[in-house]
């Protein structure tokens, strides 16, 4: 038998092949199942003919039944026989295969011309041929020797692959060759007999570009990567994994692009209210449609939009920001990892790989495997296992299979050069410009001063993520058997445990000695150690004495040639071998040192055929290189004069690992760090604070000392650096002005985000970091950065902090406190307003009577003592609020009530230095960007058009004066020439600032994500104009446009909400989940109709669906509806849809005139929706603010109740509800909020029934905060509901009865559009709360039909 088959699958083979006989035929069978073989028809045609019996020859022979898998008459020349009484274990498995020439295959049987039907025979065939004959539909050609002039027996045979797996069945001989036909073809025929037939086909495809050639390869590298993996202590990373699905899989992109199309076709099928403006498209083009749909909405209201275009944007349009993200992503052809040395990347594109290769071809690669001295593409295919450096035929099969080939190469860094790399990587984006199914990722390591020009979107690897860090660590635990019962370990090493290569090496070493579980112990110590225990091994396998220690000494003499001789490179395999051999002498091969050391992963060849020799660990490598430098004999200063040299120098980058390393213990890291050349190493000298060396603090004290302070320094190093080194960069920018500060910091966390599309996922990285532990201190640096970072002038940026620092001070109240006493007098406005805002968000959210008591005693002594306040708008709204929310909490009048505008400022007369004849487009400086600050102010700018208000008229709407008994508005210039003033004189803009402006544009007014150093200042300006201004001159509420305005318009006392710079941002909502409305209340089942015709649908006699005014908790409460929006969309014949639409609401009526409203209403319409109704929700208030604080109440004028006159009786109705309108969601994507719209009982049953509004959409009992009200939203259903206990207590406490009056309308409309198909029927109905169920008044029914 020669077959090219492990040992153990020939016995397999060889015991489930056999032959059988059946009359004069004689051919193969083989086993499938125990007892189950599969041969083909013809070789037991005579059984069906003369009953001739069908023999496999077992010992003893076994008789088989016959099973036809085909009916007769098909042409299907193979059967299944099933034995009679026997069974056995060995078995083949069947699977559909592709046709595939460049496959080895195996035919194994029987045949006649050797050893007569008795001896197993195998010829070696490749595919030759795809035929549609019906009896087979493959044919081979023979590759082997073996002369045959007849193949008869072999009928019947298994055509096996390089697997053993059978991909046919032998049933014809065709001009010398042999046809069978496919698994592939059979397979559901087979299956339907119990037979099981893979379909992983690809997985056994070993042609050259085939996945199982690729999974070999796979296989072959991980060996490779030895003990730089370990499969089962991996730890998953799902949003890791996601992200590099997202990636690599075709899957992945399709299913967006799918979403997309789907979309697109919505838009282009169908007239909505933005469909005129919509015009030259290309399809496909979702950016462009993304932008085009997001500035219409940004640029109309809703009562610019019919309901089509209403239901588009919240049902639909919030669904493709998130799509196009993705989608820019799967597209992506390079993603790149980086990290740190020891955070784990070797091992996860290890796991990657293992776990992708199951599903499309992966190759996996290591940068240390390649060599300067060959050409990159021949070294890349030749790895990849590819012959004829022919990757575009990879694409290809890739494109014919509809999936994707994914490259890893893991570490650019080791082996061949930075050069070779940036080279090399420009070529393969030449290579795989056409191939579009490749896909590469990389990794890299960071710190050791390598730089790949080569853009690409990168993800940084840390470590353990903090979700996962402590399954990780028990992981390892168990896995090296470690006791930590008591959790000491892991709050000591909490975050060295974050790096998987220190809590690899710690686990293998106090699996030994247990001295490190206790005590304090260097990097250093570590790895002596750890190679100590490798020490064992490899001694054994050298024949010494471990006491001997021939590990170490071997590693310190490549530590010592690296460092003196190879500018701390690879050292060559040669000088390695030489080193070994002094070491361990008259080895063989076999038992030599650095065999040993290679088997024990200790070092890894690299290079080309591995000519070069590395660290296995290279983290281990540079700190036994330290260790070799503090050992050296050179003189103190020549030291500190070597490291200096090697530090400082661009060229000699090759030495920042090692010096990282030594830096973080040597004893003369203070002296070094004394010489002002040291802050020429500034990035190397922190760099070893992530080592947590002996000289941690001396550098600490080096950062404070020379102010080395910078964005990226202080997130980027925030674990590392302690709360003083914070507090001092802390007071080194509060020391400083406000422009030199812009300069100098604001620029940088610019560069943090710039655009709107691409960096809000960095900014929310950025953002979301994390301190060593949860002490105040730790948290406190938190703060410290992120309020820092608000002096941005991007206003989302601010707004994604605001909400950051929320979700904290909910957390850990102190922090506010911190923030409030840290930077209550920052020069800054934008950081106050950012700070007072985010403790206003948090005090509404927690509603804790005895913080806010304490917030607002801080709040009146930094801000108001003295009838001093705030000298900025927003500072001075958002102190405000929160001293009158301490009053509503507190009551007493102690806080807010104590105040006494207008306040004690300056009067703004006083900074206005420059006159208006002194104002040019040069007034701000001479650069590109101070010109343009100019032109937002004086040209034709939104910001003066329309927040300034020139628009539409020349004097202020708000800030009035009065002269002879007449009251007018301040002229806008006057505020103008006031603003430009402020932003010169007092904040002191500076040229400088307008040079970083020079190539910044800001959107419009309503896409102002992104902003110019110039805006900001105006703004700053504006806020203090306002602040004066609301102090000296008469105020008229901005929220009421008043054409011409007379001293009752004035109000009595000037509040920042008062005017048009009010801020309308709700700080109480963290992330959109918190504003999405409740899904857990049942309610009865709308109407069925799927199986119902459209005609009978809208036929007048078919009922009519009842409004569900009365839905029940998970608690089983019941609930009563004030308001909703029902219906639904059910698919119907004709690519068609029934649509209904309901429309309820429910007012208020004194008991003694229900009676009349029923006879009124008998008879009406209320289709038309004519009758009182929130139709747009407030803006003037924020929903938590409702109904205690003066920005509601000062709407209370401008509710109307209904009254009418029915047979000569009035009656009124007082409209059960109101509803807030949130539209500023800064900070927050627009998209993902679905509760924009809040309603809540009206002021009236709040105030009697003592409720509050709390999270967004729920109101609340303050008394045990009880939920009495919620918005709900199922299936199409959605609205407000009320607990009908507390309803009804408040109905009848007030005498008053519910009536409720509905709308709708049913049609049918196509499945792609809106416009009704035929007539639409109005329907209308009334009804009134009774004992706690709904009566009618009004049945619902169609009031009017529109053909």
């Amino acid at each position: 038998m020669n077959m090219k088959y492990p040992i153990d699958l020939q016995k397999r083979i060889y015991s489930s092949i056999v032959p059988v006989e059946c009359g004069d035929e004689k051919g193969t069978a083989f086993f499938v199942t125990p007892d189950t073989l599969v041969t083909a028809r013809h070789v037991v045609a005579d059984k069906e003919m003369n009953g001739s019996p069908v023999l496999i020859s077992t010992k003893p022979p076994v008789l088989c039944d016959v099973i036809y898998i085909a009916a007769e008459g098909d042409n299907i020349d193979v059967v299944l026989l099933k034995c009679r009484d026997y069974q056995q274990n060995d078995s083949l498995r069947l699977l559909a295969a592709e046709f595939n020439e460049e496959r080895q295959l195996t035919i194994t049987g029987y045949p006649k011309e050797f050893g007569n039907c008795r001896e197993l025979i195998s010829i070696e065939v490749r595919d030759r041929l795809g035929t549609p004959k019906e009896d087979y539909d493959s044919m081979v050609v023979r590759t082997d020797a073996l002369a045959f002039t007849s193949y008869k027996g072999f009928s019947g045979s298994p055509v096996l692959n390089e697997s053993g797996s059978v991909i046919g069945v032998v049933v014809n001989q065709y001009s010398g060759s042999l046809g069978y036909v496919s698994i592939k073809s059979l397979g559901a025929r087979l299956e339907k007999f119990g037979v099981e037939v893979y379909k992983d086909w690809q997985s056994e495809d070993f042609s050259p570009c085939g996945r199982g050639t690729s999974q070999r390869q796979v296989e072959k590298a991980i060996s490779y990567a030895a003990l730089r993996y370990n499969r089962f202590l991996h730890v998953v990373d799902a949003n890791l994994d996601a992200e590099i699905d997202l990636f690599a899989k075709i899957e992945s992109r399709n299913k967006i692009e799918k979403n997309l199309e789907d979309i697109e076709s919505i838009v282009l099928g169908t007239i909505f209210s933005f469909t005129r403006s919509f015009k030259k498209y290309k399809k496909g083009c979702f950016e462009e449609l993304f932008d085009f749909l997001y500035t219409w909405r940004e640029k109309h209201d809703e009562k610019d939009m019919d309901s089509k275009t209403i239901d588009f944007y919240k049902e639909i349009y919030s669904r493709i920001y998130p799509l196009l993200a993705q989608w820019k992503r799967a597209k992506n052809q390079f993603l790149q990892l980086k990290g740190t040395a020891g955070m784990g990347k070797t091992h996860y594109v290890c796991a990657t790989a293992e776990r992708l290769c199951k599903d499309m071809n992966v190759y996996l690669l290591f940068g240390s495997r390649f060599t300067e001295a060959l050409d990159f593409e021949t070294q890349l295919c030749e790895m990849m296992c590819l012959k004829g450096n022919d990757i575009k035929r990879l694409n290809n099969e890739m494109l014919i299979e509809n999936t994707n080939a994914l490259i890893i190469i893991d570490a650019l860094n080791e082996g061949a050069t930075e050069s070779f790399w940036n080279v090399a990587l420009r070529r393969l984006k030449s290579i795989l410009k056409d191939c579009d199914r490749v896909k590469v990722l990389t990794t890299y390591r960071e710190g050791d001063g390598s730089h790949f020009d080569f853009p690409c979107e990168t993800i940084e690897l840390k470590g353990f993520e903090d979700s996962i860090t402590q399954e990780a660590i028990k992981k390892y635990f168990d896995f090296y058997q470690i006791d930590d019962e008591e959790g000491n370990l892991r709050q000591k090493y909490q975050m060295e445990f974050k790096e998987p290569l220190f809590l690899s090496m710690f686990c293998m070493v106090a699996h030994r000695n247990t001295r490190f579980l206790f005590g304090h112990f260097t990097y250093s110590d570590l790895f002596h150690e750890y190679i100590k225990y490798r020490n064992e091994i490899v001694s054994k396998g050298v024949d010494e004495d471990p006491h001997c220690n021939v590990t170490e000494q071997a590693l310190m003499k490549f530590a010592n040639y690296s460092l003196y001789y190879n500018k701390c490179d690879d050292i060559s395999r040669k000088k390695a071998r030489h080193y070994t051999d002094l070491i361990c002498r008259g080895r063989m091969w076999s038992n030599s040192l650095l065999n040993w050391l290679l088997k024990e992963n200790l070092v890894l060849a690299t290079g080309h055929e591995g000519e070069n020799i590395m660290f296995g660990y290279q983290k281990m490598g540079d700190f036994l290189m330290a260790d070799i430098f503090k050992q050296n004999k050179m003189s103190e200063e020549a030291k500190i004069n070597f490291v200096l040299e090697k530090g400082c120098k661009r060229e000699d980058f090759s030495y920042r690992r090692f010096l990282t390393a030594l830096l973080s213990d040597w004893e003369l890291t203070p002296k070094l760090l004394e010489m002002e050349k040291s802050k020429q190493m500034c990035s190397l000298i922190l760099n070893c604070l992530n080592h947590q060396g002996k000289n941690k603090k001396i550098i600490h004290d080096w950062i404070r000392k020379n102010k080395i302070f910078s964005v990226q320094i202080l997130h980027n190093y925030m674990k590392v650096l302690s709360f003083d080194v914070f507090m001092s960069a802390h007071q080194v920018l509060k020391n400083m002005d406000i422009v030199h500060r812009d300069i100098a910091w604001s620029a940088m966390i610019n560069e943090v985000y710039a655009n709107r599309y691409h960096d809000e996922q960095k900014i929310d990285v950025f953002i979301n970091i994390m301190p060593k532990d949860n002490s105040d201190k730790e948290w406190g640096k938190v703060i410290i950065l992120l309020c820092w970072m608000c002096t941005t002038p991007h206003p989302f940026v601010r707004g994604k902090i605001m909400r950051k620092l929320v979700e904290l001070f909910d957390w850990n109240s102190n922090l506010a406190l911190f923030a409030l006493k840290e930077f209550h007098d920052c020069n800054d406005p934008y950081v106050t307003q950012i700070i007072t805002c985010a403790i206003y968000g948090h005090l509404l959210r927690g509603r804790n009577v005895e913080e806010v008591r304490v917030i607002a005693e801080d709040i009146i002594l930094f801000f108001y003592e003295k009838n001093k306040a705030p000298e900025d708008i927003l500072v001075r709204q958002w102190t405000m609020q929160i001293l009158a929310f301490a009053d509503e909490l507190i009551g007493g009048g102690k806080y807010f009530g104590r105040l006494r505008p207008p306040f004690d400022s300056p009067h703004p007369s006083a900074f206005v230095i420059d006159d208006v004849n002194s104002i040019g487009d040069k007034y701000f400086g001479l650069s590109k960007g101070s010109w343009k600050m100019f032109q937002t102010l004086y040209g034709f700018s939104d910001f003066k058009r329309y927040i300034l208000g020139t628009n539409s008229r020349e004097k202020s709407s708000v800030f009035m004066k009065t002269e002879n008994g007449v009251v007018e508005g301040i002229p806008l210039v006057d505020i103008m020439l006031l603003i430009a003033n402020i932003a010169k004189h007092d904040f002191k803009w500076n040229d400088e600032l307008g040079k970083l402006d020079d190539n910044v544009y800001s959107e419009d007014r309503y896409n102002n994500l992104t902003e110019r150093f110039g805006k900001k200042y105006l703004w700053l300006a504006l806020f203090k104009a306002d602040a004066l201004l609301s102090d000296f001159f008469p105020v008229v509420d901005g929220a009421h446009y008043t054409y011409s305005p007379t001293n009752e318009d004035i109000v009595s006392t000037p509040y920042p909400w008062n005017t048009n710079e009010y801020s309308r941002m709700d700080p109480s909502v963290v992330v959109p989940s918190e504003a999405i409305p409740y899904k857990f209340l049942k309610i009865e089942d709308i109407e069925d109709v799927e199986n119902v015709s459209n005609e009978q649908w809208m036929s007048r006699d078919f009922p009519i669906q009842k409004p569900r005014l009365i839905v029940t908790d998970e608690d089983y409460s019941t609930w009563i509806v004030l308001t909703c929006y029902d219906g639904h969309k059910t698919n119907a014949e004709k690519e068609s849809i029934k649509d209904l639409f309901l429309f309820s609401n429910a007012a208020f009526i004194k008991k003694e005139e229900l009676e009349i409203f029923k006879r009124w209403a008998e008879n009406q319409n209320f289709h038309g929706r004519w009758m009182p109704e929130c139709r747009n929700g407030s803006i003037e208030y924020l929903w938590n603010e409702y109904p205690w604080a003066e920005t509601y109440k000062r709407t209370l004028g401008e509710k109307e109740d209904y009254s009418n006159t029915f047979q000569g009786k009035k009656f009124t109705l007082y409209l059960s509800y109101e509803v807030q309108l949130q539209e500023d969601w800064l900070g927050l994507k627009d998209d993902e909020i679905f509760l924009r719209e809040a309603s809540m009982p009206n002021y009236k049953v709040m105030n009697a029934l003592n409720l509050y509004t709390a999270e967004r959409g729920v109101t609340r009992d303050k008394c045990n905060k009880t939920v009495v009200a919620r918005n709900f939203s199922i299936g199409k259903m959605n609205g407000l509901a009320m607990r009908k206990d507390f309803l009804e207590k408040y109905l009848e406490n007030e005498h008053l009865a519910l009536v409720f009056y509905s709308l709708g309308e049913k049609c049918i409309i196509p499945k792609k559009g809106y416009q009704s198909i035929g007539e639409s029927h109005d329907l209308s109905g009334a009804y009134y709360l009774e004992k706690g169920k709904i009566v009618e008044i009004q049945p619902m029914h169609i009031s009017n039909t529109i053909r």
